[in-house]
């Protein structure tokens, strides 16, 4: 199973963007595409999507803020990704 990125100190980072050594730091915890969340993970440097499994809660959390973008609300080119990736 290939590692997507790296929760690190309260971070996400994406595989490319992954500080030197997180897959040897034993306070670094690896992300599969198989690791649910309840919500979309974006890497803090890069913000690419890191594409993992949702819970019905995280896809919950999707559809919440594409409504909350209609009030003003959110970064319309980050839900637009989670949408297309997740809601498809």
């Amino acid at each position: 199973m290939r590692v997507l990125g790296y929760h690190l100190d309260g971070d996400a980072f994406c595989a490319d963007c992954a500080p030197a050594g997180c897959a040897d730091n034993p306070l670094a915890y690896p992300i599969f595409s198989v690791d649910e969340g309840d919500c979309p993970t974006n890497c803090v440097k890069c913000e690419d999507l890191i594409r993992h499994a949702l819970t019905t809660d995280g896809l919950d959390y999707i559809r919440g803020a594409r409504e909350d973008l209609a009030l003003g609300m959110g970064r319309p080119e980050i839900v637009k990704e989670w949408a297309e990736a997740y809601l498809a």
